[in-house]
């Protein structure tokens, strides 16, 4: 039964996101005032001439949109991709846990429901099924492991 449940789920789960997606275009303004309002308040400041421990810098103005759609995945992506900064990540992400940001900027209670969906009920890294992904992942062959490890097939 999870066999076709899952995938009628994560299909309905994908299109939820892409109409939230474009909810949020049309609320850009205020989605942008709501995410300022919520670092604010939690001390963290955006974009100003105060260089704080924490204080982000936002390279991208997309990063509001994307926050609001991928929550904390999209935030630690965008800071790899460089769309933001902070000289101190350490003080940023305690602010951010110390005032529970991370439940702020996840106001909508089926956000939490889909969440729940796709990792909990749906997860698929089980241990009975990890035998199955070692199988796929480990037993290649040599010749894959001997295209990236050195002469003694180590791992350097």
């Amino acid at each position: 039964m999870l066999d076709t449940l899952y995938p009628v789920v994560m299909g309905l789960i994908y299109y939820y996101r892409r109409l939230a997606s474009a909810v949020y275009w049309l609320i850009d303004s205020r989605l942008k005032r709501y995410s300022r309002h919520c670092f604010k308040e939690a001390g963290i400041m955006i974009n100003t001439d105060d260089k704080g421990p924490g204080n982000l810098r936002i390279h991208n103005e997309e990063f509001y949109h994307r926050l609001a759609i991928e929550k904390t995945l999209g935030l630690g992506e965008m800071y790899m991709e460089g769309w933001w900064d902070c000289d101190r990540l350490d003080v940023f992400f305690t602010k951010i846990l110390k005032h529970g940001l991370f439940k702020t900027l996840t106001p909508f209670p089926q956000d939490k429901l889909f969440h729940y969906l796709q990792f909990h009920v749906f997860n698929l890294q089980t241990s009975a099924r990890s035998w199955e992904v070692a199988d796929k992942h480990y037993n290649l062959g040599n010749e894959l492991f001997g295209s990236f490890l050195d002469s003694e097939m180590n791992y350097s």
